[in-house]
């Protein structure tokens, strides 16, 4: 856990401000785990300020020397300030999922699959006119 106590001279404030950090490995029957969580308050300082960020993995052999794994990112980064008009947006999701299969001498061959999507409002501060997003179905 941070802490954080940050005084803004300029408009007389004095804004407190949190993060929490959590990171575990660890096997559950025959399934290695692992991941990573982040969380932070919107004005917290520093380059990781309002955000919310979660990878997790999950990874175990099937048969005798087959090998599957999946890796979940989702991140929300939304950071807060006084003195910039900057309201930054960006939501993050990514998915890789494959397996592997044994190896014959030096070769290996795995298939994966990976899906992304981003979603961000950082083009269009930068651009100075507004997209819209339309989604099918």
């Amino acid at each position: 856990m941070y802490t954080g106590l940050s005084f803004y001279e300029d408009i007389n404030t004095t804004k407190p401000s949190l993060a929490l950090e959590s990171q575990y490995s660890g096997r559950i029957k025959k399934v290695n785990l692992n991941g990573n969580y982040f969380y932070s308050t919107d004005y917290y300082p520093g380059n990781r300020r309002g955000m919310l960020q979660i990878q997790q993995n999950f990874s175990t052999h099937i048969f005798t020397d087959h090998y599957v794994y999946a890796n979940v990112t989702v991140s929300d980064f939304s950071p807060k300030f006084y003195f910039y008009n900057t309201a930054m947006q960006s939501d993050n999701i990514r998915v890789d999922t494959g397996i592997n299969f044994p190896k014959k001498g030096n070769f290996g061959l795995g298939v994966g699959y990976q899906y992304q999507e981003e979603r961000s409002n950082s083009y269009n501060n930068f651009l100075m006119f507004r997209v819209t997003r339309s989604q099918n179905s």
